[in-house]
């Protein structure tokens, strides 16, 4: 199968998740989860890497998006999030991005693209590239371009939370820890 990313591990993992479900290929999920739950495809690839549940929640419209983002960096869980919307071509859209830093000082968000590089983000909506594919934004810019947040929760202190300090989690997955088995 053919990967956008030069890197060894990633056209590994591409043939081996297509291989399991070829019609990903295609676009196409699963169309039934065994828990009957659906996941969102960063949920179940996130899953399928590291045999964990993964969480999500609405970028747009979660207050304590920053919060939640801030608080699983520091657990070391890694976080993802989908760029619903290219920015008039400074960013890629329908495409999820790594989430590596959350600054509360500056209410900044930076984001990697996995492919390495970026369109050109520099100055559109407080946009930086601070290295190639790697963007630093204002948490607003941030909660416009991007709709989902998903990450791992190592523990329980990186469940999602919210104004009141708690969260939830609730999307089991053990079905997929089988299939990469």
């Amino acid at each position: 199968y053919e990967s956008q990313n030069s890197a060894s591990w990633a056209k590994i993992m591409e043939t081996a998740l297509i291989k399991g479900y070829p019609k990903l290929a295609e676009g196409e999920y699963p169309e039934n989860l065994p828990s009957g739950e659906s996941a969102t495809p960063a949920q179940y690839a996130m899953n399928l890497l590291t045999g964990e549940k993964a969480v999500k929640i609405d970028a747009d419209t979660n207050n304590e998006v920053a919060r939640n983002i801030q608080n699983a960096l520091n657990n070391g869980d890694p976080v993802a999030a989908f760029c619903a919307d290219d920015a008039n071509g400074a960013l890629v859209s329908g495409h999820e991005w790594s989430v590596v830093g959350s600054d509360a000082q500056t209410n900044e968000i930076t984001v990697r693209n996995p492919w390495g590089d970026t369109p050109d983000p520099e100055g559109k909506d407080g946009m930086e590239e601070v290295e190639q594919g790697v963007v630093k934004m204002p948490l607003e810019t941030f909660n416009k371009y991007f709709k989902e947040v998903t990450w791992v929760p190592s523990d329980g202190d990186s469940r999602p939370i919210n104004s009141a300090g708690k969260g939830s989690i609730d999307c089991p997955f053990d079905w997929l820890v089988e299939l990469a088995a």
